[in-house]
C-alpha cells in the first residue's frame, strides 16, 4: 500500500497527470480574471508621455499575427545552415529596411493557452502580476485610439474558457473561420471585410503548423521533401514553407490596402518533431520561436529611436511574454 501510494505521488507530478492539473488550474485563473476585467478597464489609465498616441501619429493598421507551433530552427530565416528553404519570403524581407528578425525569441510555455495568458495580458514571468490584476493587449490598443479585432483560424468552442477566447469576446469585432482549423488563407478574406481607412489592431490567430500537418496546407501544395528527414519532419516543413506565403499575402495586402504601419510575428510556442509540445516531456525545440517586427517607412522616420532599438536587440533573448 504504502508502495502504491509513493508511485501515485510521483505519477501525479509527471506526464500527463501535471499537465491535466497545470491546465486545469490555469484555466480556473482564466475565468477569474474575466470577472475581474471590467474593474480592471475602469481602474486603467494609458499614458502618453505628452508624444501622443501612434493612432494619432501615424492613422492607420496595426497586425499581429500569432503563428501556431512553429520552430524557429525549422525556419531558414532564422537558421540559415537548414538544409531546405523552408521561408523563401520572410528570408528575403530579413535583409530589408523595415524588418527586424530577431534570432533569439523564446516561448513563456511550451503550450498554446498557458503561452497566450501571457502573451495577450498584462502578467509576465518577471512582473509578479496575476491575470486578475491585468488588463489584455486590446484593452491597451482601444485606449490608444485603435478600432480591435480579432481574426482566428482556430476552435472557438473547443477552446471556449482560453486566454485567446476570452480577449476575442473583449475586442470590439471579432471573426472565426467555419469550418475551422483549415487552410489559414481564408484569413485574408477576413481581413479584406475590415473597412479601409480607419484605425485598426488587428490579431490574427493562425492554425500554422499544428499537429496534423498536411491538413495544414492545401492539397496540391507542394510537399518538401529532404533526403535524411523523416516523413513527420517532411510535412511540418511544408506548413512552415506554408505559413511564409501566408504572412506574405497578409502583409502585402496590409501594406498596399490598409496603410499598415507596424506589423508584429510571433509563434504561441514551438514543436519537437518527435515529442510535440508538452509541459510534462520538454525540450527547448518546444519554446524556440520566430519573432520579428516589421515598421513601415513613416514609421521609422517618426520613431527614429524605436527603430534604433529594434535593430541593436535583433540578437538579445526575448520572450513572448514581453
Amino acid at each position: 500500500i504504502v508502495l502504491a501510494s509513493q508511485a501515485w505521488e510521483n505519477m501525479k507530478g509527471g506526464f500527463p497527470f501535471y499537465e491535466y492539473r497545470a491546465a486545469k488550474e490555469f484555466i480556473e485563473s482564466v475565468k477569474v480574471a474575466e470577472e475581474a476585467h471590467q474593474k480592471n478597464l475602469t481602474n486603467f489609465r494609458l499614458s502618453e508621455n505628452g508624444d501622443g498616441f501612434l493612432s494619432e501619429n501615424l492613422p492607420g493598421t496595426v497586425l499581429f499575427v500569432i503563428g501556431e507551433s512553429e520552430n524557429s530552427m525549422h525556419m531558414s530565416a532564422f537558421n540559415k545552415a537548414y538544409p531546405v528553404e523552408t521561408t523563401p519570403w520572410l528570408s528575403k524581407q530579413n535583409e530589408s529596411t523595415g524588418f527586424y528578425v530577431f534570432s533569439h525569441a523564446y516561448s513563456n510555455y511550451p503550450q498554446t493557452t498557458q503561452s497566450l495568458g501571457m502573451v495577450l495580458m498584462g502578467q509576465n514571468q518577471y512582473n509578479q502580476k496575476k491575470l486578475i490584476d491585468s488588463v489584455s493587449i486590446v484593452d491597451v490598443a482601444q485606449k490608444a485610439g485603435y478600432d480591435t479585432w480579432w481574426i482566428s483560424n482556430h476552435d472557438k468552442l473547443a477552446n471556449r474558457n482560453t486566454p485567446a477566447v476570452i480577449v476575442a469576446g473583449w475586442s470590439q469585432h471579432e471573426l472565426w473561420t467555419s469550418p475551422s482549423m483549415t487552410d489559414d488563407m481564408k484569413l485574408l478574406d477576413f481581413i479584406k471585410e475590415v473597412p479601409k481607412g480607419q484605425n485598426h489592431f488587428i490579431i490574427l490567430h493562425i492554425m500554422g503548423s499544428h499537429s496534423r500537418y498536411l491538413e495544414r496546407v492545401p492539397k496540391d501544395f507542394p510537399q518538401v521533401n529532404v533526403e535524411g528527414h523523416d516523413r513527420n519532419t517532411n510535412e511540418y516543413d511544408t506548413t512552415v514553407l506554408y505559413t511564409d506565403q501566408v504572412l506574405q499575402k497578409i502583409f502585402e495586402y496590409a501594406r498596399d490596402n490598409m496603410n499598415l504601419q507596424a506589423m508584429v510575428y510571433c509563434s504561441d510556442h514551438g514543436e519537437d518533431m518527435k515529442l510535440g509540445h508538452s509541459a510534462g516531456v520538454f525540450s527547448y525545440d518546444m519554446i524556440r520561436i520566430p519573432f520579428f517586427v516589421y515598421v513601415s517607412p513613416a514609421y521609422q522616420q517618426m520613431y527614429p529611436e524605436t527603430v534604433k532599438n529594434l535593430s541593436s536587440h535583433r540578437n538579445a533573448i526575448f520572450t513572448n511574454d514581453l
